[in-house]
């Protein structure tokens, strides 16, 4: 069955609609423990170090793990490894609760990385498994509907996480999370996820280093991998500056971030929802939107560096996000279409590798940069660099055969 409705595809496409339930409840518990951990560092340390070495120590862990994840998206059952990504979550989640003193805070640094780690394996397998769950012609919208529900987690996930350390303490964040994961994994091992196809290769054709020859013969992988690593260099500032935002530029404090991130969240959600709408002209050109998205969302940010009140400058993110959200429906989309289901979870792997390898460097970067210059020019050069390299990347496009548009009708 076919719907034209993002929202129709949960009936017609209902193991794809199991997936995106658990991604819906792990994903809220997950927002829920950002929150609950910022806080727990915050309290054993009053370190702002500590908290950006947390982040650190995210990052770090997702990029270390990520070309053995995709292997295994490859190589073992897709199913397998999404329900005991999730089970051993559950039970790494609990680790917060121990740290009680400064002198246990290595624990919660261990259990980020460890986490964070099994993210990183759960990731490639979930994003490789979507084409095979839904109808060719339904991708993009399963794409589109995936970017509301997770602008949606963020907004509300949030929300909760502040409202559970604010009134009943970390600990009970903590066990939420846990909760979530076991219910994510419960979902996902009723499902039929198909094995990968072509499975009978060679030894040496399965390795991580063995996509590289693919991606370099397809100019679409090409760039789907471009946009996936330079979209850091606003990303990684932006994810510093929301706070630093909110805090110093426009002293609203708490109340501030928290409405400069509900902008993220709307505006990724109804990025994807229109999308889903606009599937079948959005199709056409997948590879131009996913380009020019970038010029759409630099200028956004700068914009919002410039604002001369908060709610400009939520205004500013909102259109950002939502522009980024198509972008990011188009370029997923683009990677899905063109590389085969045997090698999906490794070029899944090397595009989420780059992607925060460089939200790594760049959040270092903007940390280093503020100390010495104003976050509005901070911002603002973001914003800029941002567009110009969608600039650059939509004349690529706009240079490429048509033959290598191997978007699908939707």
């Amino acid at each position: 069955m076919k719907s034209s409705k993002p929202l129709g595809l949960i009936a017609a496409e209902p193991q794809f609609a199991r997936l995106l339930a658990a991604a819906f409840i792990s994903g809220l518990g997950d927002q829920i423990n950002q929150v609950a951990v910022l806080a727990l560092v915050l309290a054993l340390t009053h370190s702002g170090f500590a908290v950006a070495a947390s982040l650190a120590a995210r990052l770090a862990a997702y990029v270390a793990v990520g070309p053995l994840a995709g292997v295994l998206a490859d190589r073992v059952s897709r199913r397998a490894i999404l329900v005991a990504s999730d089970l051993g979550r559950a039970l790494l989640a609990l680790a917060f609760i121990f740290a009680n003193t400064s002198h246990q805070v290595w624990l919660v640094y261990l259990t980020i990385a460890a986490l964070e780690g099994l993210s990183a394996l759960f990731a490639p397998a979930r994003t490789a498994a979507i084409p095979t769950l839904v109808r060719a012609d339904n991708v993009i919208r399963a794409n589109a509907l995936d970017q509301s529900t997770l602008g949606v987690v963020m907004a509300l996930g949030a929300l909760a996480g502040g409202v559970l350390v604010a009134f009943v303490g970390s600990n009970i964040a903590f066990v939420t999370n846990s909760l979530s994961f076991v219910v994510s994994a419960a979902l996902i091992a009723g499902m039929h996820i198909p094995r990968v196809s072509h499975r009978v290769q060679p030894s040496r054709d399965r390795r991580f280093r063995d996509v590289w020859p693919l991606i370099r013969a397809s100019p679409v992988l090409r760039l789907v991998l471009a946009l996936f690593a330079a979209w850091p260099v606003a990303g990684g500032a932006m994810n510093v500056l929301i706070s630093v935002y909110g805090y110093s530029v426009f002293r609203a404090h708490a109340l501030g971030v928290g409405l400069l991130y509900g902008a993220l969240g709307a505006g990724l959600m109804l990025g994807g929802l229109t999308s889903g709408y606009l599937s079948r002209n959005l199709s056409l050109y997948l590879k131009q939107v996913a380009a020019g998205s970038f010029v759409i969302e630099g200028a956004c940010y700068f914009l919002t560096s410039r604002a001369p009140s908060l709610w400009l400058a939520a205004a500013g993110l909102l259109v950002a996000t939502f522009v980024a959200g198509a972008g990011n429906i188009c370029t997923t989309t683009l990677l899905m279409q063109n590389a085969q289901d045997a090698v999906r979870g490794r070029i899944v792997a090397v595009a989420d590798t780059a992607s925060n390898g460089g939200l790594f460097a760049g959040m270092l970067g903007t940390g280093a940069l503020l100390a010495v210059v104003a976050p509005r020019t901070v911002g603002s050069a973001a914003g800029i660099a941002l567009a110009a390299v969608g600039a650059v990347l939509s004349g690529l496009v706009r240079k490429m055969p048509a033959e290598d548009d191997d978007a699908l009708p939707c």
